[in-house]
């Protein structure tokens, strides 16, 4: 059961003390070319409508790619670290689930799990 009250997924709220940039999807696919690349172009190509409604944010000194479902009805973000190799799916601060080399297919999963958290909640 997730609760309405703790659905707080941009990471700028759940991660003050860092000063995220806000960057298009284009910039995105452009600069990262590291660990779980391929789940943006899996999210673009297979849940249009959740790629439009996304926002993506960076940290200036890292190569990590954070993003959250910019609608107030949909719960969800994640965040994909090239350097621990993980893709973390959020739907709030403390509902997570961690995808890496220690999953089959890390991709797959963290995109069925997304994909199945936006299905819920459209």
């Amino acid at each position: 059961m997730y609760y309405k009250m703790k659905n707080i997924v941009d990471p700028r709220l759940l991660q003050p003390s860092i000063c995220f940039e806000v960057e298009s999807v284009n910039q995105v696919l452009g600069r990262y070319q590291w660990f779980g690349k391929e789940l943006i172009k899996e999210i673009i190509a297979h849940e249009c409508s959740l790629a439009r409604e996304l926002v993506f944010l960076k940290y200036p000194g890292s190569k990590d790619i954070w993003a959250f479902c910019n609608n107030r009805s949909i719960s969800l973000g994640f965040q994909i670290d090239p350097d621990c190799e993980v893709i973390i799916v959020w739907r709030n601060e403390k509902d997570f689930i961690e995808y890496g080399v220690w999953s089959s297919n890390p991709v797959k999963e963290a995109m069925a799990t997304i994909s199945r958290i936006y299905n819920e909640t459209t």
